[in-house]
């Protein structure tokens, strides 16, 4: 699986771009990986991941509901660390410069070309013709949506399918993300893989694995990327809520899940 990923689309683009996509997804995963055992450990890789805060906006949700006190604590004082740290390295008026410069930042960025390289689906409303006030709306209602499914898979799933749920969902619940940041969907799809599989869902993961490819064809002009995401996430959804809780209860991961 690692290889898979190291090899994949999204893995190729990021290398290529030089984009920070390995260092997000590493510390995403990481903290995940870490957090039932090492929940301070996992609050620091989390307060790190802020250098890119959208793909960190389902965190606080996730950790609220499984009570992770330590790790929300860790990542708090990590991320306003790295606040005061660059507050003395840098002035602190360039935080105020930042702040204004957003609204035209934005504009920018889904007025660009190529705009179905952006894998969110604000983004692929827009490029269907949506008005930009409409396509945030339902950006905002599907990030809601997703944020009550992680929150409830959190709390009743096992932790490797909840930590699913988490990944698989992340591009929908925010505007702002590249097909090469798409790296942790690749880790839900692997959390997800077993013997029993269906073959059709084998299938939507290869194209959810092999879309990146196919926004750098002409097919980029028609291919939503939001459309597969959405399919992937509603089948970690079935699939962690038909699981048993198993050691839910001590915020473990299955003992099954560990030996594999």
């Amino acid at each position: 699986m690692l290889l898979a990923l190291l090899v994949s689309p999204a893995s190729l683009l990021t290398l290529v771009s030089g984009q920070t996509g390995y260092f997000t997804a590493a510390l995403l995963l990481f903290g995940l990986a870490v957090l039932p055992r090492r929940p301070v450990l996992a609050g620091i890789a989390f307060g790190l991941l802020t250098l890119k805060p959208q793909f960190g906006v389902l965190l606080p949700v996730f950790l609220l509901a499984r009570r992770d006190w330590a790790a929300i604590a860790a990542a708090t004082i990590t991320a306003l660390g790295l606040i005061a740290a660059s507050c003395l390295t840098f002035l602190p008026a360039l935080w105020g410069l930042w702040l204004h410069a957003l609204p035209a930042g934005q504009n920018a960025y889904f007025s660009s070309t190529g705009l179905n390289l952006i894998i969110t689906p604000a983004a692929n409303l827009i490029s269907l013709g949506l008005a930009p006030g409409m396509a945030w709306a339902a950006q905002m209602l599907c990030g809601l949506a997703v944020a009550a499914a992680v929150w409830l898979c959190a709390r009743r799933a096992s932790y490797r399918h909840a930590m699913a749920v988490l990944l698989a969902g992340m591009f929908l619940a925010v505007p702002h993300a590249y097909a090469y940041d798409s790296l942790p969907l690749i880790a839900a799809m692997a959390l997800c893989l077993s013997e029993s599989t269906p073959p059709w869902q084998v299938l939507l993961g290869g194209i959810v694995y092999l879309a990146p490819l196919l926004l750098l064809t002409p097919a980029q002009s028609w291919f939503l990327y939001a459309i597969p995401q959405a399919l992937l996430f509603a089948i970690t959804i079935a699939l962690a809520l038909a699981r048993p809780r198993g050691a839910m209860s001590g915020h473990e991961p299955n003992a099954a899940s560990l030996r594999s």
